[in-house]
């Protein structure tokens, strides 16, 4: 937590040299995850070569603390390269969305949460999670396609305008783009819930 606290600060110092409210909105994740990714990218791409390759584009691998015990976790974007995940030690596929994945070459996040007693950047020791389904975020249709994917916290206007359940929310969520309306992915403590504006397109 004391790190994840030193990270937030150095992002806020970085910040207010920048100066507008909205250069600060559009900063604010994208340096965290700068500084965490760089560490994360190689270790996952090291760890699951042959069976997942993460998209190394910016923007496409976002740091925050999504499963809520004050330290940060990643979420990437990942092509899976075979039709079906092996059983890979460490690895746990869950499916927060509609329909299940199938075909390789398919684009899914690799979640990588902390755990208790793990130092920053000892990667080997998060939970990795893959969460694998079809769905229609924007993120997932290509790989070369722009990432527009940000973290946002319990009191985000996207959260209270798709009217996501607050109380579920075990730490920060990510706001996404879907093929029609917006949808934010958060983890409630067991899994991950995909939660798109209830109002529809």
């Amino acid at each position: 937590m004391r790190d994840f606290r030193h990270s937030c600060r150095l992002l806020a110092m970085m910040i207010a040299v920048f100066g507008t409210a909205a250069t600060a909105q559009a900063a604010t994740p994208d340096l965290l995850s700068q500084e965490i990714c760089k560490t994360a990218l190689p270790h996952a791409t090291a760890a699951f070569a042959g069976v997942l390759a993460p998209i190394q584009r910016k923007g496409h691998c976002i740091a925050g603390d999504f499963n809520g015990d004050g330290k940060p976790d990643v979420v990437m974007v990942v092509k899976v390269l075979v039709a079906k995940v092996p059983t890979i030690a460490g690895l746990k596929t869950i499916h927060p969305f509609h329909h299940e994945g199938t075909g390789a070459g398919r684009l899914q996040f690799l979640a990588l949460h902390s755990t208790a007693g793990t130092a920053k950047g000892d990667w080997t020791r998060y939970d990795k999670l893959l969460l694998d389904g079809g769905s229609p975020i924007l993120v997932l249709r290509s790989e070369k396609m722009d990432s527009d994917m940000e973290r946002v916290t319990q009191r985000a206007r996207i959260v209270k305008d798709l009217e996501v359940p607050r109380a579920d929310m075990r730490g920060e969520a990510i706001s996404l783009g879907t093929e029609a309306v917006e949808a934010v992915l958060y983890w409630n403590g067991k899994t991950y819930v995909f939660h798109e504006d209830p109002a529809g397109p």
